[in-house]
């Protein structure tokens, strides 16, 4: 399989074909269609923009292809309502170390594939003020290590197809029974503090 990714600091963007070329760059996500030149574009990792974070009021990537977003060690406090919305193949997002504290609940509300989802190592205590994931039926991996204070007896999500779940140091040492009877093909549930 070809394989395209694009890093942007120290970064470069792989394009697939007969011959791997890369191009540099050092340019942040800076508007919408940044990469609308790049079609076949599937995995975009952002790792280590210490001074990132995803704008307010607009979409952060317009992009018909892309499948996997990652933005660790970044400073993305929050996810909101349109920040992934023009992503509509989005299955994978890491957004591992950042200052994540606020994800909106309708934030993938236009991400019907999302599969993985993993955000280790933030400030996550519930998901958003109404406790609540919606859009994200066919989530099978959640991954929110190291968010000391995160509950997840508290957030209401429905995932039906969730089959792994980890929350290591959070400060959780059971999960609520109407918690698990909506997670019915739960096979690998990690709680270790």
């Amino acid at each position: 399989m070809k394989v395209l990714k694009c890093f942007l600091t120290a970064i470069g963007l792989i394009i697939p074909g007969s011959n791997t070329s890369i191009l540099s760059t050092n340019v942040p996500v800076t508007y919408p269609e940044m990469y609308k030149n790049y079609p076949q574009l599937w995995h975009l990792d952002m790792s280590n923009q210490t001074s990132f974070e995803f704008p307010l009021d607009r979409v952060l990537l317009v992009h018909k292809k892309l499948a996997r977003f990652f933005c660790n060690n970044c400073s993305v406090h929050s996810i909101y309502k349109p920040s992934f919305s023009m992503l509509p193949q989005l299955t994978h997002l890491e957004l591992d170390h950042n200052n994540l504290s606020y994800i909106h609940p309708d934030a993938f509300e236009n991400n019907p594939l999302l599969q993985k989802v993993q955000l280790v190592g933030n400030n996550l205590v519930k998901f958003n003020p109404e406790a609540t994931i919606n859009h994200v039926t066919y989530l099978s991996i959640l991954n929110l290590n190291q968010n000391p204070g995160f509950n997840i007896n508290k957030v209401q999500m429905k995932l039906p197809w969730l089959v792994y779940f980890s929350c290591k140091h959070c400060n959780i040492s059971f999960v609520d029974k109407s918690t698990m009877s909506r997670w019915q093909r739960l096979g690998h549930l990690h709680l270790p503090n």
